[in-house]
């Protein structure tokens, strides 16, 4: 297997920004990580910025994330944040030699996004910690897909582990229609899929390592819920693509509970909520529970509303820009 070796060079600089971006400076838009990793430079490129520079951190989605929380809070919801991590925060050492030392010389974007969260009083879950600390972390399949963004199952399992751990502890015993599921992981299965293999530049012979799919299968054993005459779901989540590598199915597991799936994969963030909340299923049954699944780098980077949305969240939650 030929390796891609870009030399670099480090200028003394009193900004970390700045040393990490002239390292990366030479990589092209993708390429080859250790371990068969395929690397985007946009990524590192956004995680850096988001690590160091405080200014550029996009204030404005955090305040109307908080207004949207406390609007639905204020409807005797409660919502929990799940912000998945940038696949290079979870493994920093696929990175060459160069980048990983200026990558990993201080806290990650990740660790920084939280007090943030945090300070304007909505509930989250740290899903790097528990993702790094998952008996998968260092399995051949990983908990993240080698050639693109995602995460497989692995790590939408461990996110959902600890997103439960979270719900309850803040939240108690929310007494949900009970839904007992027997959740089988099967062995992992070769993906068949390259995604960014074919982004490398053509003098880069591709790595030989597989990337895998993790199977599964969630049977329900046990349904209290029908009992009760509950057609809509008790708990929803409003996500992103990233939900649909077993996350929702996992947090049924969790929660002993069946969950609406909102998500809407490509939408962004605003987007899934505006749809769900002006959905026939949420103004005939309020969910006790949302979880608004996100993955990191859509919290940082993604626009606001669009002025369609806007109207959305104003006429329903009563919130405004």
């Amino acid at each position: 297997m030929k390796l891609l070796h870009i030399g670099f060079t480090v200028c003394l600089s009193t900004s970390g920004f700045s040393i990490a971006q002239s390292s990366i400076d030479a990589y092209p838009d993708y390429f080859l990580g250790k371990n068969g990793w395929v690397v985007s430079k946009q990524d590192y490129t956004e995680i850096v910025r988001f690590r160091d520079v405080k200014s550029d951190w996009p204030q404005a989605h955090f305040d109307f994330m908080s207004k949207v929380v406390k609007s639905l809070e204020g409807k005797g919801i409660k919502v929990i944040i799940a912000v998945i991590p940038q696949r290079l925060n979870v493994y920093p050492q696929m990175l060459p030699k160069d980048l990983y030392l200026s990558f990993t010389k201080d806290k990650t974007s990740y660790e920084n996004l939280m007090p943030e969260i945090r300070l304007r009083g909505m509930h989250t879950a740290d899903l790097l910690n528990a993702i790094t600390r998952s008996p998968y972390y260092s399995s051949d399949a990983a908990t993240y897909f080698r050639f693109e963004a995602h995460w497989n199952f692995y790590g939408a399992y461990a996110g959902a582990g600890e997103v439960y751990r979270q719900i309850k502890q803040t939240f108690g015993d929310l007494k949900l229609p009970m839904k007992k599921y027997e959740l089988k992981i099967l062995e992992p299965v070769p993906r068949k899929d390259t995604y960014w293999l074919s982004n490398l530049p053509k003098d880069v012979q591709p790595t030989v390592h597989p990337d895998y799919d993790v199977p599964y299968t969630l049977t329900l054993t046990s349904d209290q819920s029908a009992l009760l005459g509950d057609d809509i779901p008790a708990v929803t989540i409003v996500g992103t693509s990233f939900t649909g590598y077993g996350f929702r199915q996992s947090l049924m597991y969790y929660l002993k509970a069946d969950i609406l799936d909102a998500s809407l994969p490509g939408k962004g963030m605003w987007t899934p909520m505006a749809q769900y909340i002006k959905s026939d299923a949420y103004n005939k049954t309020h969910p006790k529970l949302i979880v608004w699944e996100m993955p990191e780098y859509i919290l940082e980077n993604y626009p606001m509303p669009t002025d369609d949305e806007y109207k959305i969240f104003s006429s329903i939650l009563g919130i405004s820009k």
